[in-house]
């Protein structure tokens, strides 16, 4: 596994300084291999949300939005926050094994946030995908 020092003068180059391939994709060193792996295995559920981005396109803001309207807004913005960031099904932090057994509300998708490319992950015609690109990204 090779190392890349991130060349970046943004001030959270410091606290990703290394990166490393992994099944052909760059990934941080704070991603687990066994999780990255187990978050290739996962199968969507037919009731399942993706939300997915390059990082830093906004996906944990999405994230968090698409479950207060899910929600119907029941809660107040900071208890949503409350309840939401520290329940976030980020594939690829948590892994595959982990996301499935995130509890389910009965009547409620699972919103589930990834930065994986879309041939490393399953897809499934029954499950939705919203998928947010950053302006800029890809030039003109």
């Amino acid at each position: 596994m090779a190392d890349i020092k991130a060349e970046s003068s943004s001030p959270t180059s410091d606290k990703a300084k290394y990166l490393h391939h992994f099944e052909g994709i760059l990934v941080g060193d704070m991603f687990e291999e066994s999780r990255l792996r187990s978050a290739f295995r996962y199968k969507p559920r037919e009731e399942d949300v993706f939300v997915v981005g390059f990082p830093k396109t906004g996906t944990t803001w999405l994230h968090f939005v698409l479950q207060r309207i899910l929600n119907h807004a029941s809660e107040t913005p900071a208890q949503s926050a409350a309840t939401c960031l520290p329940n976030v099904a980020f594939l690829e932090f948590a892994g595959g094994e982990k996301v499935e057994k995130l509890s389910r509300t009965p009547g409620l998708p699972l919103v589930i946030k990834t930065h994986l490319p879309y041939e490393k992950v399953h897809f499934s015609d029954k499950s939705r995908y919203i998928v947010r690109f950053r302006a800029g990204l890809f030039g003109t």
